[in-house]
């Protein structure tokens, strides 16, 4: 169960990485706030996704050469 201090920590690494992400985006790409908020919410689900389909991936492998090696 996570407890108030680690939803806090949390939050503030995610919007701290989201508010680097937005500024590298728009820096990079010099086009207005609003079309880079966007761009950058997408980017940000994206990784999110990839994130946990590699962790499940990872898991369920290691489930099956574990099951493999008995």
């Amino acid at each position: 169960m996570m407890n108030t201090r680690t939803i806090i920590v949390s939050l503030g690494i995610t919007l701290a990485f989201m508010a680097y992400l937005f500024a590298g985006m728009r820096k990079i790409y010099g086009q207005g706030g609003v079309k880079t908020f966007f761009k950058m919410v997408i980017a940000y689900a994206v990784i999110q996704v990839m994130v946990v389909v590699t962790l499940n991936t990872v898991l369920v492998l290691s489930i099956v050469r574990a099951a493999k090696a008995k």
